[in-house]
């Protein structure tokens, strides 16, 4: 099975149609050799990116939904908490223009939830590990007092906070893409909060060492550590994916084993193989080597890399031929992923170049 990306895509509808930029594949030589394959796919990922960015020209959309039917790229669902059926492709094949735009503004009040929903995991994972970390490198207090303050900011704090985080989220998201600056509109929100965060975990742990030091002034050890926090570059802005990271960084065995820890957390629900290592290995190494910010294309990325772990079969096909899941990306840091996981993957988005 052969699943294209967004950009793949647009080439083999022809990106000058579509109002862009030159191609980075020769469009003639891909579309000669995608209509000369019956095994190819749009994965739901894509879908939803496609239809969201034409969700404000929906003659063009009709377009591009009418020429994937024609050309037989079937849906692939690639995302486990969003199933595009048959009937729901069925009601947009005769929506008119009108119905259409509709349409697109559910698939991204949906891409909004989806995005809104793992950036509150991730903001969630960096938080616990900052807070784990600060607390497991500290003396002055029991493992008791250590497990109580950790259970506070995993149970209460959650419970108190990450609904309003996440529909506050939604709402910025929603602002960012009416203005079509939704990247920089969640990196910024994603940093403010984690910058909160991880402020206030610092600030609760000094506390709690004041509490149990008799001769602590409580409200001086908790005014020094938040202007300590501040100084080393707890900004909110530029400096505190750094300040994690230069925090985090000080033991790379606690690092590289919370990472192994989270991805088999994700294993063990629905996620794949290749899409935990792309977590893992791009993404928390972009954050926690590198002090990344997130991005928000990461995600999708992330579901659509994948689509490598299909299993497609053909009883129909003779053995010899190759059933194999392949992506084709042009992508320079998706390939270079892709190349950790599936060296031959590479060689064959060459040959059809």
């Amino acid at each position: 099975m052969i699943f294209l990306d967004a950009n793949a895509f647009y080439s083999y509808f022809g990106r000058g149609s579509l109002g862009m930029t030159s191609s980075p594949v020769d469009e003639v030589a891909l579309k000669h050799y995608l209509d000369g394959r019956d095994d190819k796919s749009l994965p739901t990922s894509v879908f939803i990116e496609v239809v969201t960015h034409f969700r404000n020209d929906s003659a063009r959309l009709k377009n591009i939904l009418r020429f994937r039917e024609e050309k037989g790229l079937r849906l692939y669902n690639n995302i486990p908490d969003y199933v595009v059926d048959p009937d729901e492709l069925t009601c947009v094949h005769y929506m008119n223009e009108q119905e259409l735009s509709g349409y697109a503004e559910r698939i991204l009040k949906k891409k909004i939830e989806i995005e809104s929903k793992f950036t509150l995991l991730f903001y969630e994972i960096t938080r616990d590990l900052y807070a784990y970390y600060k607390l497991e490198n500290t003396d002055k207090l029991s493992q008791e007092n250590k497990d109580s303050v950790l259970s506070y900011i995993g149970r209460d704090v959650y419970r108190q906070y990450s609904s309003s985080v996440e529909q506050d989220l939604v709402n910025e998201l929603t602002k960012g893409y009416d203005k079509n600056k939704e990247q920089k509109v969640l990196k910024d929100f994603y940093i403010k909060q984690l910058n909160e965060a991880c402020l206030f975990i610092d600030i609760l742990i000094s506390g709690a060492e004041a509490c149990k030091d008799e001769n602590s002034d409580i409200i001086k050890s908790i005014q020094d550590t938040y202007q300590n926090q501040v100084n080393q570059g707890m900004d909110g802005e530029n400096g505190t994916m750094p300040c994690i990271v230069d925090t985090l960084s000080t033991d790379t065995n606690f690092l590289e084993g919370a990472k192994s820890r989270i991805a088999k957390m994700l294993k063990k629900g629905k996620y794949t193989d290749t899409q935990t290592s792309y977590l893992r290995n791009v993404m928390f190494t972009a954050w926690f080597d590198r002090a990344q910010k997130l991005k928000k294309n990461d995600i999708f990325d992330m579901f659509y890399v994948g689509c490598l772990d299909c299993k497609g079969s053909n009883s129909n096909r003779c053995i010899l031929v190759d059933t194999s899941s392949y992506l084709i990306t042009f992508d320079g840091a998706l390939k270079s992923f892709i190349g950790t996981v599936k060296s031959s993957n590479l060689q064959f988005i060459e040959s059809i170049k």
